[in-house]
């Protein structure tokens, strides 16, 4: 019929998912949105739906444990770094940047050597806005990533890192370091 809405049903028999899935599924995202509302009390049902097989509703429980101030969210979301669903390692950077939580830095810092290059940029900017010196070395060396959109995600984190702006010149940066880095490992 024309103009009319479509049913899930349809829509899923369409897609090949089945509609119990999809129900099932929309609970969970409604579930973990819920939760990231409720706040601290929630980060133990949130961390449950981590265990979910669907990486959707694990994707939305790992952005609402990133809105939670309870340092138990660092432990749960370095896992979730290590997934094999990229949306859900995405978030989990992004998430691990609003924790402000130093614990996270070193995970983060392996993060930026992760296969896809969305996941390296937020680890990038996650570093900046932990202000983590320990990960100037490695987000210099991530400005030889291929991917421009890291690259300058790890430019932007350095910038805000150092307060010096080399642009995204790896071996100006590099230099810059040499002559600076006996100062930054003093902050550690």
């Amino acid at each position: 019929m024309e103009g009319a809405v479509e049913l899930p049903e349809q829509e899923h028999r369409r897609s090949g998912q089945e509609p119990r899935k999809k129900a099932l599924m929309m609970k969970g995202i409604k579930a973990a949105n819920a939760l990231g509302k409720i706040g601290k009390p929630a980060t133990g049902p949130l961390v449950v739906c981590l265990r979910t097989e669907n990486w959707i509703v694990r994707g939305y429980a790992v952005a609402a444990l990133g809105g939670i101030e309870d340092p138990h969210v660092v432990n749960p979301l370095t896992r979730a770094l290590k997934g094999e669903n990229r949306v859900v390692r995405t978030n989990a950077t992004i998430a691990l940047g609003r924790t402000k939580d130093p614990r996270s830095v070193n995970s983060l810092i392996a993060t930026l050597k992760d296969e896809e290059w969305l996941v390296r940029r937020y680890a990038a900017r996650s570093l900046g806005e932990l202000r983590a010196t320990r990960a100037i070395k490695p987000l210099i060396n991530a400005l030889d990533d291929e991917g421009f959109r890291a690259t300058a995600a790890a430019a932007e984190a350095l910038r805000k890192i150092t307060g010096q702006d080399l642009d995204l010149d790896p071996e100006k940066w590099r230099e810059w370091w040499e002559e600076n880095k006996e100062k930054f490992r003093k902050d550690r």
